[in-house]
Order: C-alpha cells, then structure tokens, then sequence
C-alpha cells in the first residue's frame, strides 16, 4: 500500500530554500541533483513510510538521511506527513524545536 505525501508548508520553503541557495552557489545543474535526490526519496517513503529511523529528540518524527540532508517526517495512518527539510549540519537541538514549532502550529 502507498501512503499519500502531504509536505507542510515549511517544509516547502525549506526545499525552496535550499534549491535556491544550491543554485546560487553550484549552479542549475546540482540543484537539480538535490531536487531530484528529495522526489526519489520521498516516493521511496511512499511505499516504505518507516524506513527513516525514529528522530531521538522528537519520537514523533522519524528522519531520513540524504547525503547533505535530511527529510524529518511523521506517519499518520496512510499519510507520510514531511516537517521539514533540513541541512545535515543543523544542531540537532534546533532540528528539534523547528519541528515542535511546526507539530503546534
């Protein structure tokens, strides 16, 4: 069974974020890679909703590492719910109150 993606609003300007900056620093083309790295992956959580480990400081969260990010994300029945998209070399203690923030709103 695939579960239905819904990415909160955050999380999308996350990626816009990011995209945008990779684009300014890298160019087109390895923002593209990044893009296209998150789509697989989130299909991939589609189908296998729990393969991302459960995220230490928010046991709502699971998490699913990429090479220079991470997709944080909960389950909620057949719903894959993506809290944020977030640079690896975030403090994991403000990945935690980002996604508190976010889980309230």
């Amino acid at each position: 069974m695939r579960h239905s993606i819904v990415w909160l609003p955050e999380a999308k300007q996350d990626a816009a974020d990011i995209a945008s900056y990779i684009t300014s620093t890298f160019g087109n083309r390895a923002a593209e890679r990044m893009i296209d790295s998150v789509d697989e992956n989130v299909m991939l959580l589609s189908g296998k909703p729990f393969i991302g480990e459960i995220f230490i400081s928010n046991s709502n969260y699971r998490v699913l590492h990429l090479k220079r990010s991470s997709i944080y994300y909960r389950v909620n029945n057949d719903v894959v719910i993506i809290g944020a998209l977030i640079d690896n070399r975030r403090n994991p203690d403000t990945v935690a109150a980002i996604l508190k923030e976010r889980n309230n709103q």
